[in-house]
């Protein structure tokens, strides 16, 4: 159960660094397109 509920973390701590990191390259591809 301990396991289970860690690993449902990691996953969600990974969901929001992809997010972030697209969210960060979406905003570098605006810079360079309005540049």
């Amino acid at each position: 159960m301990i396991n289970i509920k860690y690993d449902v973390n990691l996953l969600v701590k990974y969901d929001i660094v992809v997010l972030n990191l697209k969210l960060i390259f979406s905003f570098e591809l605006i810079l360079i397109i309005f540049r």
